[in-house]
């Protein structure tokens, strides 16, 4: 999953970059899940049929595991609901610096902790 975590990674900076706020949001988070799941898949933390959906479990390992990017990891899986099922656009300016620097930092922690 880390080679495709850093592939949306690089598609949610393009889709960013050139104004698209509901691709790149969606790619963004899209590249931290990534890594959160291929890091519970190899660790055993999550399984297909587990109770609890895989996009809970990736919160709860977020928290646990990297507490000061929870609220930021949150807040972009709010972006990409917002992106996917509502009919309000999300604005490349919600998409804020801060929450693209947590965001990287969940992908590489999980990228490099999955190895």
């Amino acid at each position: 999953m880390e080679h495709k975590a850093n592939l949306t990674w690089d598609e949610a900076n393009f889709l960013l970059n050139n104004g698209k706020g509901n691709s790149g949001a969606q790619r963004l988070y899209y590249s931290a899940f990534q890594a959160v799941h291929g890091f519970a898949q190899k660790k055993g933390l999550w399984t297909p049929g587990h109770k609890k959906g895989k996009h809970e479990v990736a919160k709860a390992i977020v928290k646990e595991h990297l507490r000061d990017c929870s609220v930021a990891y949150n807040m972009l899986f709010g972006l990409r609901v917002k992106a996917d099922y509502t009919p309000e656009e999300v604005r490349v300016d919600e998409v804020t610096t801060h929450l693209i620097a947590r965001a990287k930092s969940v992908r590489e922690y999980f990228c490099n902790q999955g190895k």
